[in-house]
Order: C-alpha cells, then structure tokens, then sequence
C-alpha cells in the first residue's frame, strides 16, 4: 500500500500521524514515517521515506528498517518492482540495474546482534526504489553502500 509512486505529500501528512522533513537531497523534499507492517516475524519495523520533487511527484522512496524473515519483502521487491538477487556474502542484495548500474536497491545484512527470541530483529533491510525515468538517479547513502560493499568484496 505505502511502496506506490503515486502518493503525495499530503497523502503522507494525512495518513501518518507523526511525520519527520528531511533534506538528504536539495533537490528533493523528504518526508519520513514509521513503518509497522505487523507482529510476525516477516513484518517490517522502521522508517519510511517518500522524497518528492518540486512538483510534488514521488521521485525515490527508502526503507531503513528491521525483519524477522525477509522473505516476503524479497518477494515483493522482485515481484512487483523487478529486482533480481546478486550473489553476495550478505543476507541478500537485490538490484534493478540500467547500464549496468543499480537504480533500484534492497540490502539485507544480519543484525548487528542476533537474539534467539528477538524474531522480529534478526535482520536488518534497507530499501531504496527510485522512479523509473531516473531523474536523480541513485541515492548518495545507496552509492555508499554499493560502494563500500564491492570493495570490501562482500558483493
């Protein structure tokens, strides 16, 4: 319901009863939410950002966040948007690549602790989809982390 491009910023401040501004991009207008999907272990605990352009026009949207299972988000994420896995030595990297670039991106790492009773946070997901005609392309954080992930050889 919340991973659409078609949302707009006053959806978000309607639909989310705490709503954060975040200025990562100049170019973009960023506005964050928690994210609850649920209690079972697939579900999704962290934050939302939508980033709008100056049209108001969703142009990225990111996920930071913690899963028990990260099997229906993998699931979604190839589904509906595309993205295929790539051998790694994380959790799983999903990418949705144009020449040979990654625009679209799902990390999954271990928790930095894992807890046998902590089902919900055995891993940790970032997320982050951008719109398909690429007018920003990828983000700064995400270029980090592919990045630092080649050169550490983790994928």
């Amino acid at each position: 319901e919340v991973l659409r491009f078609d949302i707009t910023p006053e959806w978000v401040l309607q639909r989310f009863s705490r709503v954060s501004t975040v200025l990562a991009d100049l170019r973009m207008e960023g506005l964050r939410v928690p994210i609850v999907t649920g209690t079972r272990a697939d579900d999704l605990a962290g934050t939302l950002t939508f980033y709008f352009d100056p049209l108001g026009k969703v142009q990225r949207i990111t996920i930071h966040g913690f899963t028990g299972d990260p099997t229906r988000m993998a699931a979604i994420m190839t589904e509906y948007y595309g993205l295929t896995r790539e051998p790694s030595l994380e959790a799983g990297v999903f990418t949705k690549r144009w020449n040979g670039e990654p625009v679209q991106f799902m990390r999954l790492t271990h928790a930095p602790v894992v807890y046998s009773d902590a089902v919900h946070q055995k891993y940790t997901i970032f997320v982050e989809l951008n719109e398909p005609g690429l007018a920003f392309g990828i983000s700064e954080e995400a270029r980090r982390i592919v990045q630092s992930d080649r050169h550490s050889g983790r994928w």
